[in-house]
């Protein structure tokens, strides 16, 4: 390598690559933190989302986004932070205030309420896309206050994939340079994956993951029902895996409505069956697993399913390279802590990265670096636990542990305190 690449300024101090709600909100968090941070995605790094925008009006199944993220208070106040939450003031999101849990072939029940932990919600319920085009809203608003200040932007690396990763060192610091699709070359003295469970950079680092299947896939879609939800969750356990009902908001300012994503994780073969059904037979096989909850089904839009793995990597940092979100975890999602866990992440990380940089530290130091990975490995192994405890304890089991699991409900649901421990823990 010659001497004029060897002695090349890197083109960021920080590249995060991904730029899904994770990588996005984490470029925000470090914006004016005095680092030169770069964001990499193969989208195009701009509002705007193929969805409907929200409206007034009554809207139609097919116009919402069938991804949705259930955010907890914790989550909302870093999206808050980051000037993001306000901007979601003007489009649909669905706060809900109560939420109903049950099994199938049982008695038993617990039911929680914000109202018995204080709290006006116990979360809320945002479509992906419209929080991403919220996101890049304030990335963009942050790039052109930057410009006007004379101070520098977040770099975009727009519409680009990485291909291969080639690490080096320079005057004893390291340095990585990401060759991408598209012919081009970024490097950075810190490299960020949030590229998701499946990620590439993670792969081309030389991370390793402990991985299983969980035989299951899961289908989303939205639904409208006959009676509005009330701003209720609903989820309940089938010996074949959970049903989920998450309350939309029908439109801007709407009252209680009719609409609510679902996520409905099942055995591989009866995940096949159901995508197999028209609607209306869809339809009925849903209303008969929510036992008729909200009146039934009458509508449902287009399926989508997706396989189930759980997945951990062994470490969150290798050098210079660090994972977040679920390049570094992924979960099973009928808790819906995903997103949750992802952005407990990035608060983690920019936090010791900023104390890093007081401290007169580089960003690639490995003493940040690695008081964020002690900081998140046990927060996310305890959830990752607690997922797999209940996908399998509420499994197809003999009938006197199906007894026992029906009282543990009815017990927790009757036990006040611990009903209201476990509310503000989903908090």
């Amino acid at each position: 390598m010659n001497s004029e690449t060897v002695n090349k300024q890197p083109d960021c101090d920080v590249l995060i690559v991904g730029a899904g709600l994770v990588g996005a909100s984490l470029a925000l968090r470090l914006a004016d933190c005095g680092l030169r941070i770069g964001l990499l995605d193969k989208g195009a790094l701009e509002r705007g989302i193929s969805w409907a925008q929200p409206q007034a009006g009554p809207v139609d199944v097919s116009q919402f986004d069938p991804r949705v993220v259930a955010l907890t208070a914790q989550s909302q106040r870093l999206l808050a932070e980051l000037g993001v939450w306000q901007q979601l003031d003007t489009l649909r999101r669905c706060d809900y205030a109560h939420m109903r849990v049950w099994e199938q072939d049982g008695t038993g029940q617990v039911e929680f309420h914000a109202r018995e932990v204080h709290e006006p919600s116990l979360g809320t319920i945002v479509e992906n896309s419209l929080l991403l085009n919220a996101l890049y809203g304030s990335i963009a608003a942050h790039n052109e206050t930057a410009q006007a200040e004379g101070r520098a932007p977040l770099a975009l690396f727009s519409e680009r994939s990485v291909v291969a990763l080639e690490r080096d060192s320079e005057r004893s610091r390291p340095i990585s340079r990401l060759r991408c699709d598209d012919g081009s070359e970024v490097s950075a003295r810190l490299v960020i994956a949030a590229d998701g469970g499946n990620s590439p950079l993670r792969s081309l680092a030389g991370f390793e993951t402990r991985e299983w299947s969980y035989g299951q896939k899961a289908i989303v879609t939205t639904i409208r029902t006959a009676l509005p939800h009330a701003h209720t969750a609903l989820q309940r356990f089938l010996t074949t895996g959970p049903l989920a009902y998450l309350p939309l908001a029908d439109g801007v300012d709407s009252g209680p409505g009719r609409h609510c994503s679902i996520v409905w994780s099942a055995d591989e073969a009866r995940a096949d069956e159901l995508m197999a059904l028209d609607e209306a037979a869809f339809n009925a096989q849903l209303t008969a697993a929510m036992e008729g909850a909200l009146g039934g089904v009458e509508a449902s839009a287009t399926r989508f399913a997706f396989p189930l793995r759980q997945r951990h990597a062994k470490r969150y940092v290798e050098g210079n390279v660090v994972l977040v979100g679920d390049a570094a975890h992924t979960i099973h999602p009928l808790a819906g802590q995903g997103v949750n866990l992802g952005l407990a992440d990035v608060e983690a990380l920019a936090e010791q990265i900023e104390a890093g940089i007081k401290a007169g530290r580089q960003p690639e130091d490995p003493t940040p670096l690695a008081r964020y990975q002690r900081q998140r490995t046990g927060p996310n192994l305890a959830m990752m636990a607690l997922m797999e405890a209940f996908k399998r304890g509420f499994g197809e089991q003999p009938i006197a542990l199906r007894w026992l699991r029906n009282a543990g409900l009815n017990a927790v649901n009757a036990f006040s305190p611990l009903r209201k421990a476990l509310t503000r823990t989903a908090r």
